[in-house]
């Protein structure tokens, strides 16, 4: 990882918690992660709070503010005379978006979706933006953990090392959940265009 960007930040290195980008990996719809990105975003009190989503809803994102009752989803829809395409984003109670949002407004931190439109070229295509590119090798993964560890299947597998995780080693777990998913050495051609994106 850059110096500046941290996925366990040290207090004690020589970037400010000003100057830092922190980044939380996490499962959708988790509410592990969720309750992770709460804490996250309340102890360290951001300026900025950068989530998965379609950053063409930015202008429109004050918008979830609203009462609304939960499950929702931002539906896109984008058309030209040779194309069209439809995606979405859904959010539920326990959504770790869901809870970034919701946090970044009660600390007074700003958010704002960072990844590329669902409509844009980059994604290919794919019908569902979240879909993992990586899917077969990370259920293979998957599977063999749950096998060593004794878990009947991969969902099994989630909640023994995330969700029924004491809070205090659940960051430490998802990092060794991420890196046994995606180890260095295996980046997919096809998201460079959208991780630089975000990462601008």
């Amino acid at each position: 990882m850059q110096p500046g960007i941290s996925s366990h930040p040290d207090p004690d290195d020589q970037y400010s918690s000003h100057d830092r980008l922190i980044v939380i990996g996490v499962r959708h719809h988790s509410p592990a992660c969720a309750q992770l990105v709460r804490r996250t975003i309340e102890d360290h009190s951001p300026a900025f709070v950068l989530i998965e989503g379609p950053a063409d809803f930015n202008p429109h994102i004050e918008d979830l503010r609203l009462p609304h009752q939960l499950p929702l989803a931002i539906f896109s829809f984008h058309a030209t005379p040779r194309s069209t395409h439809a995606s979405y984003s859904p959010f539920c109670c326990y959504s770790p978006e869901w809870e970034a949002l919701q946090a970044a407004w009660s600390t007074g931190a700003r958010p704002l979706f960072c990844d590329l439109p669902a409509w844009h070229p980059d994604f290919g295509d794919r019908t569902n933006r979240y879909a993992d590119l990586h899917g077969e090798r990370a259920a293979a993964v998957e599977r063999a953990a749950a096998q060593a560890l004794g878990e009947d299947g991969r969902d099994a597998f989630w909640d023994a090392i995330a969700e029924q995780s004491p809070p205090e080693q659940l960051e430490e777990r998802l990092a060794y959940y991420f890196d046994l998913l995606r180890p260095d050495g295996v980046e997919d051609p096809q998201e460079f265009a959208r991780e630089r994106y975000m990462a601008a």
